[in-house]
């Protein structure tokens, strides 16, 4: 309780058994300072219960009362209190010495209850609670969790209800009083502040003291077991209570912390967390996973992760699907300019635009004005935070690279299209863009020259549509120039000093029959755009042709063994609809010159890689029985991502010509049992699911690995989401947060060492900003009223 002539007694909540004082203590008022109380209580609390402070007078009475108990006996319960503490009756004002008597159950009258008028506002008034009958339950009767009800004593029910409540001042002292406490476990009981006035330390102890309380509406020290002198603070229990800066500071702290910490670890170690790592020839994901793990062993000596590094694949490559780095184009003010139509109104006003009638000039007037309210405002706010979301899309996509590269180790890195967010952005903006690339989403990363390619820690870039139409000759040239060719192939051969194999390799001289050549990765780049009609730029096809089929007319022969032809290239293979996310689509430029937009590459087109480049066929007559070189296509654009195997089955029909390409999902073409099929060649279509934030962060890990027994290259794919961009985003806005709490925390405590009373500042100033809410909200207080007449200062 607060208020300056309050006492301490003991109540039970309704429906509980009542812990009272000891009959044989002193019943004097509790604001004597000597005065102990023994408060002890055994009722039961539970979620039926709420907290009610009843306030008459300069009492608070703190209850808990049971929401389906009648507020018939609620009043009865309070009354019986009253009479047992109050004996002489209450004090209903100080100044004025006036007492009100709380009559005995013989005697004919009723009890009328009021809450605030305007919550946290006793300068409002009271407005008086209305019920059909004492039978309603409390609940329904208006009574509520922590709520503050005054109440008062009528003669009938007709008589006019005064609630005369007095609120302690400012400049009033802290009334010290004894408590002795018996039981510590009460959790559902508010806080204003306890000082304890026996320390030279002032102790601050969260509880609500009310004057009338059991020992289950009380919550101390833990560990007291003694009489101890506290002073209660008189601040108005409405408002929050000084001296609980620090305090909730530092309980804050005590939540956000551990939160942020454990968050934290996980954004910035999620390959560890997920098991990332790239696969092992024995394919056994937690293998690989503990030789990913023993790399990054502090510990580990130079020969232990010397041995880790050579179990792990030879050609790992970190593959990123589409990241569409977006731009000005995405930004309303950028397109549109700065509220537009405030100038269009200045030109209108004006007469810098001709209009036929003044009525005219006047509808396009109004027309502006809404614009401005319904677009222009809108576009600006959203153009904030698309910058801040340009700005964090940036990092969170740094974050996944440079993650994801540092735990798992690649060799070699490629983006598969897409690299940028638009096509239709000018060379400004393309520099822009591309300088983001390189400078903060894949810092790190290096170009592939022109003229030479090294193994380790080179970027693959491929072109794709958004990246500034790479199948018109002006914007190809920019794309190539910061980010790679267009088209290329790159050769490496896998070095075999064992001379049990060796002896097996074909040499033109020693030995001229064997089928078995060095070990070698052909890695084709190739910018597929264009090879479908009619294209926008016919010179820029012609070039993709030729480059297509140089490399077949130079590629190994089919019956060889040992070489592995690696695809990289945007947009997917030809797949009928269902098989993926990505069904057939092409729309075309309204000219009709050339593709505007293709999600899958025709049938023709598709037909050319897998009978071209990698050689299979139909007919089982043909060089190397048709089953043509190993080899994997790796591609994005398809954002969903999917996994397909299209084969050729040459048992179909009677001729090479009656047999066509089918399509399978990869788990489906395994459990089918048609992978790796004798008559039944085929090729698997990896399509990586995009990097962007709405498709989970992802990336993918190639691993590949030469088996010398079967003289064939072999590989493994797995994948390393980090989850969407919100994770993000809310771990670094809470470490951003705690960061904040630190500083204040720190602040605050300076300030206090220095003297300054900061719980006192805060509760003026909470004081200041209610009233002026409330002024703002319902207009000028009144001057002082009976019913919830104020005395002293807030």
């Amino acid at each position: 309780m607060f208020g300056a002539k309050s006492q301490l007694c003991g109540v039970a909540p309704l429906g509980g058994a009542q812990g009272k004082a000891d009959k044989g203590r002193d019943n004097r008022a509790c604001g004597d300072a000597d005065r102990e109380e023994d408060i002890r209580g055994n009722m039961e609390i539970t979620d039926g219960h709420i907290s009610v402070r009843f306030k008459h007078g300069v009492h608070t009475i703190y209850l808990f009362v049971d929401t389906l108990e009648p507020i018939q006996n609620v009043g009865e319960e309070l009354r019986s209190l009253l009479r047992e503490r109050y004996p002489d009756g209450l004090t209903t004002s100080i100044e004025q010495a006036k007492t009100t008597p709380v009559p005995s159950e013989d005697e004919d009258f009723t009890m009328a209850y009021a809450v605030l008028a305007v919550p946290n506002d006793p300068t409002r008034g009271w407005k008086r609670l209305k019920f059909g009958d004492e039978s309603t339950p409390a609940g329904k009767a208006g009574l509520k969790d922590n709520g503050i009800v005054a109440f008062t004593f009528l003669q009938s029910e007709d008589d006019e209800a005064v609630f005369e409540v007095e609120w302690p001042g400012e400049d009033e002292e802290l009334k010290p009083i004894r408590v002795f406490i018996l039981a510590t476990d009460f959790d559902r009981v508010p806080s204003p502040m306890l000082q304890r006035s026996d320390h030279s330390a002032q102790d601050k102890i969260d509880a609500d003291i009310s004057l009338h309380t059991a020992v289950g509406t009380i919550r101390l020290a833990r560990d007291y077991c003694c009489p101890v002198t506290y002073a209660v603070s008189k601040q108005p229990d409405f408002l929050v209570s000084s001296m609980a800066v620090t305090g909730a500071l530092r309980k804050s702290l005590g939540l956000f912390v551990p939160l942020a910490i454990a968050c934290t670890v996980y954004l910035y170690l999620f390959p560890f967390f997920s098991g990332c790592a790239f696969p092992l020839p024995s394919r056994d994901s937690d293998e690989a996973f503990e030789q990913t793990k023993s790399l990054h062993w502090p510990y580990a000596q130079s020969d232990q992760q010397a041995n880790a590094t050579r179990k792990l694949a030879p050609f790992r490559l970190l593959t990123i699907g589409d990241p569409q780095l977006e731009g000005d184009t995405s930004i309303p003010v950028k397109v549109y300019g700065f509220f537009p139509h405030v100038k269009e109104i200045y030109k209108r006003v004006t007469f810098q635009t001709w209009h036929s009638t003044l009525r005219d000039r006047l509808r396009m007037i109004l027309h502006d004005l809404v614009d401005l309210y319904f677009e222009d405002i809108p576009n600006l706010i959203e153009s904030g935070r698309k910058v801040f979301d340009l700005f964090g899309n940036d990092f969170y996509l740094a974050h996944i690279y440079r993650t994801v590269h540092w735990w798992t180790k690649p060799t070699h890195v490629t983006v598969l299209g897409d690299l940028l967010g638009s096509q239709w952005i000018d060379d400004n903006e393309f520099e822009q863009r591309g300088d983001r690339f390189w400078n903060r989403a894949f810092k790190g990363g290096q170009r592939l020259p022109d003229d030479i390619a090294q193994w380790p820690n080179r970027e693959y870039n491929i072109s794709g549509r958004l990246d500034g139409s790479p199948e018109q000759d002006e914007r190809m040239e920019r794309f190539e120039r910061v980010f790679g060719k267009a088209n290329y192939e790159l050769r490496f051969e896998l070095p075999i000093t064992d001379p049990k194999y060796t002896s097996t390799v074909y040499d033109s001289e020693k030995n001229p029959d064997a089928l078995r050549i060095a070990p070698e990765i052909r890695i084709i780049v190739i910018n597929d755009m264009n090879l479908d009609t009619p294209a926008k730029s016919k010179p820029l096809q012609d070039q993709t042709y030729e480059f297509i089929n140089a490399v077949i007319t130079s590629s190994h022969a089919v019956e060889f063994e040992g070489h592995f032809t690696l695809v990289l290239t945007h947009i997917p293979m030809y797949k009928p609809a269902g098989v993926c996310v990505d069904a057939p689509f092409f729309d075309f430029h309204s000219d009709g010159d050339g593709i505007k937009e293709q999600y899958l590459l025709s049938e023709d087109a598709t037909k050319g890689f897998w009978e071209g480049i990698f050689g299979v066929s139909g007919n089982p007559m043909a060089a190397g029985k048709g089953r043509g070189r190993p080899g994997l296509i790796l591609n994005g654009h398809d954002h969903e991502g999917c996994d397909t195997y299209h084969y050729i089955n040459q048992t179909n029909g009677t001729s090479a010509k009656d047999r066509s390409w089918e399509i399978k999902r990869w788990p489906e073409a395994k459990k089918l049992n048609i992978v790796g099929q004798e008559a039944i060649p085929g090729r698997r279509e990896l399509t990586v699911r995009s990097m962007m934030g709405d498709f989970g962060g992802n990336t993918g890990l190639l691993s590949m690995w030469f088996n010398p027994e079967t003289w064939e290259w072999e590989y493994e794919f797995a994948q390393c989401p980090l989850g969407r961009q919100h994770l993000w985003w809310f771990v670094h806005i809470l470490d951003f947060g705690v960061v904040f709490l630190i500083l204040v925390y720190g602040l605050v405590s300076i300030l206090q060492a220095a003297g300054v009373d900061v719980d006192g500042n805060l509760g003026s100033f909470s004081r200041w900003l209610s009233s002026v809410v409330s002024e703002l909200a319902y207009g000028e207080t009144s001057s002082a009223v009976p019913n919830g007449k104020l005395k002293g200062k807030l």
